[in-house]
């Protein structure tokens, strides 16, 4: 159906870049703000100088956290050597700046924040239990991460119990930032097997920076660390990915 004037785009819709939530040393405070979306990504390099990109293992199934291959698996498919996929969960938070970011989880933080709002709950009598991302009876959380070795994966995040404190609203302006943030399904929109295979033939084609040949594009965010470093990740580890 052909479209007014004024209204087309005049060319294909960019995804807008993802904000990533910026781990720093120390205390990183924040408050979950959306619930939370299952996923394992391979980190596959890009063909000139190895820079790895995320790629969506599409055998493991959001909706049931498990790995069910029902799925055609193209990574797999194309590059049978590749390193098993990676833990790769994400949310959203607020910043205290009043900013809304995806945060990349932490497989042990994650539990180990589950496992302490479930106390919480029992301490204090809450008989729906704690659900720390609402909005009006949740809390901030305080983590620290803390450098535990030399290698790049030797990272500890530790969150602060006493930091949780049920029914803590947040501001009107807070929620209002809340709501007009993008949607999280939106930012990771699932990729068919064949939208995948298109993204691995622009990888192998481009240096890592989004430079490549012709009109080739890649708009994932880069690793921040060095495909050999990712190669030694295990999944069930709290690593900076």
């Amino acid at each position: 159906m052909a479209k007014g004037f004024n209204e087309t785009n005049g060319g294909a819709i960019k995804k807008a870049k993802v904000d990533y939530f910026d781990w720093k040393m120390g205390e990183n405070t924040f408050r979950i703000v959306s619930g939370v979306l299952p996923r394992y990504v391979y980190w596959v390099p890009a063909a000139k100088n190895g820079k790895p990109f995320p790629v969506e293992c599409l055998g493991f199934d959001r909706d049931q956290e498990r790995f069910t291959n029902v799925t055609r698996d193209v990574v797999q498919e194309r590059m049978p050597d590749i390193d098993n996929c990676k833990y790769a969960y994400v949310c959203q938070v607020l910043t205290q700046d009043g900013e809304v970011k995806v945060m990349n989880l932490k497989s042990k933080f994650f539990k180990e924040l589950q496992s302490l709002c479930t106390k919480t709950a029992k301490r204090k009598g809450m008989k729906n239990g704690f659900d720390v991302t609402d909005l009006m009876e949740g809390s901030w959380v305080t983590v620290e991460k803390k450098k535990t070795g030399p290698k790049a994966y030797n990272i500890e995040y530790i969150v602060d119990p006493f930091s949780l404190e049920p029914g803590t609203p947040l501001s009107a302006d807070h929620r209002a930032v809340v709501a007009d943030a993008v949607d999280l399904d939106s930012q990771f929109e699932r990729q068919t097997p064949e939208e995948i295979g298109e993204y691995l033939d622009r990888l192998a084609s481009v240096d890592g920076d989004g430079e490549g040949e012709g009109d080739a594009e890649v708009t994932a965010e880069p690793a921040t660390v060095s495909a050999s470093d990712a190669a030694d990740f295990d999944p069930e580890d709290d690593l900076p990915l």
